[in-house]
């Protein structure tokens, strides 16, 4: 290789080398924050969680125990009110009905004194005056008095049982108990207030703790977007970088196999850097790309650095089976694409492709030897390695579609060692030979929760794809609607400067109809002299001359297009570039309000996730459809390790990982989560349904 092809190579390699060394720093600083904002995420969801459960405490219980005490107080108050008033009455009472009592004994021993009296009375008229109507009314008096005395000593016993029933009122035991009621719920209320004024306290701790997490959790969300910016810049930068000095080289993977691993290598070709009518050894349409055969090696990482034209022209001529020529078939205009399968080629040590090994592809190719003699260069063509690229398997991941959640009833009977109320289950078709374990999570979404973060587009996956996505069209639609806006303002401006010359419209003046005007001003700035010049109009003023134009006419405005109509195409075509703007401000809100992928799931603590197991009934290692199940009891905490809240919403993520032989390779096998965007979200609950009891029917039949 000559020294300028050997400089430039060198310099491209390190430009690139530098740039991944780069990337690969800007990465580990990326999974670093996305690791620190999932953490503080957690944080601020769990501060949250913390007060709900604290403000839920205060509402369902505390304040309606305190409410209740002070009820139940101002009760007492009035019965220790009542109890005394009613101790003042019944003393009162006492003395009334004594003293009531001795009236009408006095009274009832005045009626019997007279009822004697009365009844001597009566002996004598009965002895003198027998059967005369004296005895009469005699007789009549007797019977009456007789029945006054008796009733008087009926009131007399009647006043006194009173006087005694009276004074046998407890008053004074019952204001004793009232007090003692009363000392007991102040005791009470003293204690609720004191357990509300504590609820209190804490919801207000828990608040202030939440304002304090989400401070820091902004803080690690800038850090984030930072990062995201610097790693979004450097894996552009690398890819421009490759593209413009490494062919565009690319290693891309299709859709994953299991027992056939594979990769596809693209590449622009190589086209000769001079017009094509200085070489005459290559005759169209062969002409713009100077190699008679391209040659793909895949060298392990580890290696790449010493890997060199001469070793790459050293394993072509051995012809063994550690490189491949690009089949012709697969050349896409200026592109080449081949797809290889693992056991399809060696690598450049002959040794055999390992999935879960870090390889990189150089492209080698052969120059014709017409054009080798034409430019006096016999060397051949090595490019610089590609991005490093593994193999792997992708697990199957579970359909969203095939996760269900129910809720157990009364009558169902879960596993002894499981007091669950609710059962989570899912089906998926393994795949052969490999041992997969399935790790179910629950992601918090009650929105209450991720409130503060839900709105953070760009601190979610989703979110983050979606800018990413955002600044690729964007810059789409600035290459395609900015050439064209700045073509028909040169146009317009030019227009604008030709009528300004003719000194005519500026506004309906055409290209078609305006002409270049050179006027030739003498160094004494009068205008020149003509014989033929026209008779002044009377109230006219000389025309001043115009400015002086030596452009050359290829320089004006195209013709046939007036300023009028190239501003309306002017102003239509930036419409169309802000009404394209405007779709990229649309976004979705995320159904998770924070930051969760593949490399995050299998961070997740092994007490913080469940894994399933093969349902009730199932066989191990069928080739059709497996039932898995989880069943779901208080133990059961979400992916950020909080106990699982009654009545809060949340969604299942099925992590599918490698859980094999520990000798094995792990990086063979990439795991995969289910779509949690489109899975159906579940309430949890505390308790089992209970059985809807049917009212009984008490009609006659």
């Amino acid at each position: 290789m000559n020294s300028y092809n050997d400089n430039l190579r060198t310099g491209v390699i390190t430009a690139l080398q530098s740039q991944e060394l780069e990337l690969k720093q800007v990465q580990a600083q990326y999974n670093a924050a996305m690791f620190t904002l999932y953490y503080a995420q957690g944080a601020e969801i769990t501060a949250s969680e913390k007060v709900l459960a604290a403000q839920r405490d205060l509402d369902n219980f505390k304040a309606p125990l305190k409410n209740q005490a002070v009820d139940n107080s101002n009760i007492a108050n009035n019965l220790i009110l009542s109890a005394g008033q009613a101790g003042t009455y019944v003393k009162q009472a006492v003395t009334n009905t004594a003293v009531s009592a001795s009236n009408v004994q006095i009274a009832a021993n005045a009626i019997i004194k007279l009822a004697s009296d009365v009844g001597a009375i009566y002996s004598i008229v009965n002895a003198a005056d027998f059967d005369t109507n004296i005895y009469a009314l005699a007789k009549k008096a007797y019977n009456v008095i007789n029945d006054t005395a008796y009733n008087a000593e009926l009131v007399s016993q009647t006043s006194m049982e009173a006087s005694m029933r009276t004074s046998e009122v407890s008053v004074s035991t019952v204001v004793d108990k009232a007090k003692i009621v009363k000392a007991g719920m102040d005791n009470i209320l003293k204690i609720t207030s004191t357990d509300f004024d504590n609820a209190s306290e804490m919801v207000r701790n828990a608040s202030v703790n939440l304002s304090d997490v989400s401070a820091k959790e902004k803080l690690a969300e800038g850090a984030f977007s930072d990062v995201n910016v610097e790693y979004a810049a450097s894996r552009r930068a690398y890819k421009a970088i490759n593209n413009q000095l490494n062919l565009n080289l690319t290693v891309t993977f299709p859709d994953p196999l299991v027992q056939n691993l594979g990769f596809t290598v693209a590449f622009d070709m190589v086209q000769v850097p001079f017009p094509i009518e200085m070489i005459n050894i290559l005759p169209l349409p062969s002409a713009p790309y100077p190699m008679s055969t391209y040659y793909i090696m895949v060298v392990k990482e580890s290696k790449k650095s010493i890997f060199s034209l001469s070793v790459a022209e050293n394993i072509q001529m051995l012809q063994g089976n550690n490189f491949i020529a690009v089949d012709q078939a697969s050349i896409d205009g200026y592109t080449a694409k081949q797809a290889i399968t693992i056991n399809e080629l060696n690598d450049t040590d002959n040794d055999a492709l390992v999935p879960g090994t870090s390889y990189v592809v150089f492209v080698y190719g052969i120059y014709q030897d017409g054009y080798k003699k034409d430019v006096n260069d016999f060397d051949e063509f090595l490019s610089a390695p590609s991005a490093p690229f593994v193999m792997t398997t992708v697990l199957t991941s579970v359909d969203s579609g095939d996760i269900n959640v129910e809720r157990l009833a009364e009558g169902d009977n879960p596993p002894a060692d499981k007091n669950a109320t609710e059962l989570l289950s899912f089906s998926i078709a393994p795949q052969l030979n490999i041992p997969v374990q399935y790790r179910c999570m629950f992601l918090p979404e009650e929105k209450m929760l991720t409130s503060s973060l839900i709105k953070k587009a760009l601190i979610t996956v989703k979110g983050q794809a979606e800018a990413e996505k955002q600044v690729d069209a964007m810059k789409n639609i600035v290459l395609e609607y900015d050439p064209q806006i700045a073509e028909l303002e040169s146009r317009i401006n030019m227009l604008s400067i030709q009528a300004q010359l003719d000194g005519g419209d500026t506004t309906q003046k055409t290209a078609a109809n305006t002409t270049a005007t050179t006027q030739t001003v003498p160094v004494d700035g009068n205008p020149p002299a003509t014989d033929t010049a026209p008779a002044a109009v009377a109230g006219d003023t000389p025309a001043a001359p115009g400015p002086v134009d030596n452009r050359p006419a290829g320089n004006l405005a195209p013709t046939g297009d007036s300023i009028d109509s190239l501003t309306q195409q002017l102003e239509q075509i930036k419409a169309e570039k802000e009404a394209a703007k405007l779709v990229l401000d649309t976004t979705e809100e995320d159904k998770v309000g924070f930051f969760f992928n593949v490399t995050l799931a299998e961070g997740v603590l092994a007490g913080n996730y469940s894994i399933a197991t093969i349902a009730d009934g199932g066989k191990e290692n069928e080739t059709a459809q497996q039932s898995y199940q989880v069943y779901i009891d208080s133990s059961v905490t979400d992916n950020f390790g909080n106990l699982l809240v009654d009545g809060i919403s949340y969604i299942p993520v099925i992590l599918s990982i490698y859980q094999g032989n520990t000798e094995v390779n792990d990086d063979q096998y990439t795991s995969t989560i289910s779509d949690y965007e489109n899975t159906e979200s579940f309430v949890y609950y505390a308790e089992k349904e209970k059985p809807v009891v049917e009212p009984a029917n008490t009609s006659n039949q």
